[in-house]
């Protein structure tokens, strides 16, 4: 953890000592209105207080949109302990802890506290990269990929983590590095894309399913819709696929941008798909339809990641040029945060909304906290996709026709 002076450069820092953990065989996943700067604070080894000026008089109870909140945010910590560029980054289901995968030869995995903004926890995730970190949605599983090409399941029972006590389980069907995972709401199957194509898992029992696309079709991001049917995924040809997870069939396709699409997402809904490309652009479209809603622009270099925050209202984007956030419900550029060196490779919103974690290639992961409110303000209840228990056909691999002969 570095921690930050009031105008948001680095103080004196001193790394603390690593950690040497045993090694197993393992293996990622804008239109500006006004652009606001972002005034950090002084991050402290203990959470950060509430000021009484931070709340208007009388007003403490009352609800802030997302897009007020946002509007504010502050930089409360610098995280530091990862060899190369942060490639994945993703919090804890209960929100405490955040964790960052490392970049080419540092295939580490590191928690902090996100009160504290203390290390916690350090241990080899994978053989050469952390591509991807996600947890399932059911809070039960931690799962990493990498460019070994191989994904690794660790049961999480919260602040007892053990990695060498509780990887699960390891996926090793593809042969090239894999870069997404998405599951589906009921925390039965996983997809995972790669430079080899789209495989679909069993995550319960870790059966491979069947394969939906081959070498020759490299897939940089996938998103699951919330109904646990659709999937879609992206890649360097700028195209988005559209995959039926029961048939294993390809239902659509569609060509939104004419570069690499980094960054996908449906919203909380599945009425909206959101595709960032290098092409410096982040396009909003309806998901039935396919027609444009929204086109943001304003990075100067390509959109290397984005991230929904739970309300569903604000939208994050990483490139060259900082962390650019949009309100999905105005089209507004609602801050700019400038809080790194180098280029932001990853983002992942905290899933109660309060935090904003930002990784990039300065070795650093950026903290943020929604402002003016600095108390907790967990995103409305979003319903429950109403998907049978297995979405998925069972057969074997064999017997789907994308297999390969």
């Amino acid at each position: 953890m570095t921690p930050m002076n009031a105008t948001g450069n680095q103080a004196n820092f001193t790394p603390q000592s690593s950690h040497q953990p045993a090694i197993w065989a393992s293996w990622s996943v804008a239109v500006a209105i006004a652009i606001l700067s972002v005034e950090a604070v002084v991050a402290q080894p203990n959470p950060v207080q509430r000021t009484p000026e931070a709340f208007p008089a009388g007003n403490e109870s009352l609800p802030v949109e997302p897009g007020v909140q946002w509007r504010g945010a502050r930089l409360i910590y610098q995280l530091q302990g990862l060899k190369t560029s942060v490639d994945s980054v993703t919090f804890s289901p209960d929100s405490q802890i955040v964790i960052g995968g490392g970049g080419t030869n540092d295939p580490r995995a590191i928690f902090w506290s996100v009160a504290s903004g203390k290390e916690i926890e350090d241990f080899r995730a994978q053989q050469q990269s952390v591509n991807a970190l996600t947890f399932s949605p059911d809070g039960r599983t931690l799962v990493a990929a990498g460019n070994s090409s191989v994904i690794n399941l660790w049961n999480w029972p919260g602040e007892k983590f053990r990695p060498d006590k509780a990887l699960r389980r390891l996926f090793l069907e593809h042969f090239l590095n894999v870069l997404s995972v998405a599951i589906t709401p009921d925390s039965q199957v996983l997809a995972s894309g790669a430079l080899d194509g789209i495989r679909v898992w069993d995550l319960t029992s870790g059966r491979p399913l069947y394969i939906l696309s081959y070498f020759g079709d490299p897939v940089l991001s996938l998103a699951m819709n919330p109904d646990g049917v659709q999937l879609a995924s992206a890649g360097t040809n700028g195209r988005v696929r559209f995959w039926d997870l029961r048939a294993a069939s390809l239902l659509r396709e569609f060509q939104p941008h004419t570069q690499a699409i980094r960054g996908i997402a449906y919203t909380s809904d599945g009425r909206t798909l959101i595709t960032a490309s290098d092409d410096r652009t982040i396009k909003v479209w309806d998901g039935a339809t396919l027609q444009p809603l929204q086109v943001f622009t304003g990075h100067t270099g390509p959109v290397r990641a984005i991230a929904l925050h739970p309300s569903g209202r604000i939208l994050a984007s990483a490139s060259n040029d900082g962390v650019r956030l949009w309100d999905l419900t105005t089209g507004e550029e609602i801050a700019l945060l400038t809080g790194h060196n180098d280029w932001v490779r990853s983002l992942s919103f905290s899933p109660d909304g309060t935090y904003l974690a930002t990784g990039g290639f300065d070795r650093l992961i950026n903290l943020w906290q929604s402002g003016p409110s600095l108390e907790p303000n967990p995103a409305p209840p979003v319903p429950t996709p109403q998907v049978p228990a297995s979405p998925l056909p069972t057969q074997p691999i064999t017997a789907f026709p994308n297999q390969a002969q």
